[in-house]
């Protein structure tokens, strides 16, 4: 059974949450000496990236509302393939620039879904990844 377009974008949204849940009371010094950290914030962008990717080949119309999501999938690229490149003041400036939310202040599911500038009908109401 073929999953439902829209659900990526969920798996979006859960996973940039993630990342403000990992990062959260933390700095970029922090960062820097967390193998840990890095791996789990590194993962979520992959997830992200993957998401998109999928996204962009199972429905085209919905993925082109996304005016970042080409540099988001070229981020995970980076990310998975050019690994040796990566450095965490890279990963940190993602963060800055497209995750902007102060520690404890996560998103609402309907703040996430406004901030993703695609139509309202276009996402699923709240459910987690309820679609297969």
């Amino acid at each position: 059974m073929r999953r439902d377009p829209r659900a990526f974008l969920l798996d979006v949204m859960d996973a940039a949450d993630a990342i403000v849940q990992d990062i959260a009371g933390i700095s970029l010094d922090d960062d820097g000496s967390s193998r840990l950290i890095r791996s789990a914030v590194e993962r979520e962008f992959i997830i992200i990236g993957e998401a998109l990717t999928n996204l962009s080949r199972l429905d085209p119309a919905l993925f082109s509302q996304i005016p970042t999501a080409p540099q988001i999938i070229s981020f995970r690229n980076k990310i998975t393939h050019e690994y040796i490149k990566v450095d965490n003041v890279l990963v940190w400036g993602v963060i800055e620039a497209y995750l902007p939310l102060p520690a404890g202040n996560l998103r609402s599911p309907d703040r996430a879904r406004s901030e993703l500038k695609v139509h309202p009908q276009a996402i699923p109401p709240v459910g987690g990844r309820g679609y297969a």
